[in-house]
């Protein structure tokens, strides 16, 4: 072997080194957030044992932690990806379902938030989904309703969607049985 090809010998193995030390970093900084992450959790689930427990601010944090882990899977599986144009065969296959779980997130998120369930579809009157806020200028928040499959929506972005499906109805009441606009199931006004 001549010089140029020891020197471009080295140069392709001190390239590796600092490829496996920065994926190395990179591992080492998602674990120690990941720790951290679960540190804060477990310090946050003494607090509410000692206190009152409050279920749905314990799902809310769980919730958080599983979407913080997604967005990690998410970030490691592509920067393996994009290093190794083949990608990992064994990680490949969380790919599909990483990608599924994190269109399902946002739809959680305004569940355990008890939001408009139309604000995912764009529907709703009084946010989009990208978090756009219409009709700022009101001081009153609109009131949200609980319906019995256990979606929530704004009453008057229900009455419209209501009135596209029955246009007699001019207002939704807990008798009336209606289809929900997020599950489809055959639903009706709890609250």
């Amino acid at each position: 072997m001549n010089e140029e090809e020891e020197e471009e010998e080295e140069e392709e193995k001190k390239e590796e080194e600092e490829e496996e030390e920065e994926e190395e970093k990179e591992e080492d900084n998602a674990k120690k957030e990941t720790d951290s992450l679960k540190l804060e959790l477990q310090e946050k689930l003494l607090k509410e044992e000692e206190e009152e427990e409050d279920t749905e601010e314990i799902i809310r944090i769980k919730f958080n932690y599983v979407k913080k882990n997604i967005n990690e899977i998410s970030k490691i599986l592509n920067s393996k990806k994009e290093k190794n144009s083949k990608g990992t065969p064994s990680l490949n296959i969380l790919i599909p379902f990483i990608n599924k779980i994190s269109k399902i997130v946002p739809k959680v998120q305004n569940q355990l938030e008890k939001k408009c369930c139309l604000i995912f579809s764009n529907l709703c009157n009084y946010e989009a989904s990208n978090g756009e806020v219409f009709n700022g200028n009101n001081i009153e928040s609109p009131k949200i309703v609980q319906l019995s499959c256990g979606h929530y929506c704004h009453e008057e972005c229900l009455n419209s969607m209501v009135a596209i499906q029955y246009p007699s109805v001019e207002k939704v009441s807990p008798d009336l049985v209606f289809r929900c606009p997020t599950c489809f199931c055959d639903t009706n006004l709890i609250s």
